[in-house]
């Protein structure tokens, strides 16, 4: 696995991350800008997968995920109005872990690539800086 094979894996684990927790806020208690974040997540996992390779997006998300996905995208972005909530938190409530999961082995692996490159880059923190998110948000 390549340094950018490695940082697309570890961003799109870091997108459903963020999806998961936005999804374990309780229902019926979500606010407007709960809302808003979720579909933007949304937005950024659909960026993320198409970034990894076919067959690497369609392991994790499956061939029906990604279609899916390109759908509620697609929706969020030109239709936003049109948004059914009910689906939105269903998706990450339930599709987001299942996803999470089937990357795990290969996460694992380019986070390894990815300390390995920052370890080569002289600066750590400044390579982190230009190409990841904090790995750990807490």
């Amino acid at each position: 696995m390549t340094p950018e094979e490695a940082e697309r894996v570890v961003a799109l684990a870091e997108e459903l991350d963020t999806a998961a927790a936005l999804a374990s806020e309780r229902e019926g208690h979500r606010p407007t800008w709960l809302r808003l974040a979720a579909e933007r997540v949304v937005e950024r996992i659909h960026q993320a997968a198409e970034a990894l390779d076919r067959d690497q997006a369609e392991r994790y998300l499956t061939a029906e995920g990604l279609r899916q996905l390109r759908g509620m995208r697609n929706r969020l972005a030109h239709h936003y109005l049109g948004i059914d909530e009910a689906v939105l938190w269903r998706s990450l409530v339930d599709d987001v872990p299942v996803a999470r999961t089937r990357m795990e082995d290969d996460l694992r692996a380019a986070r390894a690539v990815v300390g390995d490159a920052r370890r080569t880059a002289g600066d750590a923190e400044a390579w982190r800086a230009g190409h990841l998110r904090p790995l750990d948000p807490s």
